[in-house]
């Protein structure tokens, strides 16, 4: 059973870094990596940084520079790599350029896949960091808030779902504050059980770059 990673990234050096060596230090691993650039890293940056893993793909977003008043560009990339056919893989995961995933991570999703073929998505907890200091955990009781705004209070880096179960990311410009729960929450509506598991999955980082700094100035 393979995993494909989405890892949208926007000009985030060394914080990119990390969160790739964190996929690649996977206990399991049959993954892809489908790294969309939407900014001014570049490929030689990752060549430079010996991520030279036949895992690891790496895709320019071609987007115009226009759209990032107009719509919600994590979202757009995320979608993109779909669009272009670049996901391969029978199980789907995403992480942004500042988050980390814990190295069991893979190999807990593909066991509940495993487990229970007859659930479509699965989730676990996370970690909060705010610039490196732990904050809080949200946990896998506390992730859909029906009829609510999630307003972030779930990240997407705490879902994974079979290929087959195709959602789109809202790509709506008035959806970028909480637009991982938005998108959870219409997963929630396709998968009628999204099983809670007994892990915490990674590192949710809230840094200076990060949407989510930037949406509560």
């Amino acid at each position: 059973m393979k995993v494909s990673v989405i890892l949208a990234s926007h000009n985030k050096w060394g914080y990119v870094d990390e969160a790739i060596k964190s996929i690649l230090s996977q206990t399991y691993p049959v993954f892809e990596i489908i790294l969309i650039d939407s900014g001014a890293l570049g490929k030689h940056y990752f060549d430079e940084h010996g991520f030279n893993d036949f895992r690891l793909k790496y895709v320019l977003s071609g987007e115009d520079p226009a759209w990032r008043t107009q719509r919600c560009m994590h979202a757009w990339c995320i979608n993109e790599c779909f669009r272009r056919g670049l996901v391969t893989g029978d199980l789907i995961c995403y992480l942004s350029d500042d988050d980390v995933y814990y190295p069991m991570a893979f190999a807990a999703f593909v066991w509940a896949a495993e487990k229970c073929p007859e659930q479509s998505a699965w989730y676990a907890a996370v970690d909060v960091f705010n610039n490196n200091k732990p904050t809080e955990r949200f946990e896998s009781k506390e992730m859909f808030y029906r009829g609510k705004s999630p307003d972030c209070l779930v990240d997407g880096m705490q879902v994974c779902h079979r290929t087959g179960l195709k959602v789109p990311w809202p790509e709506e410009a008035k959806y970028l504050a909480h637009n991982d729960g938005v998108f959870l929450e219409r997963l929630a509506e396709k998968a009628p059980v999204l099983w809670p598991l007994p892990f915490t999955c990674g590192a949710k980082r809230h840094t200076p770059l990060s949407t989510f700094a930037k949406a509560k100035e």
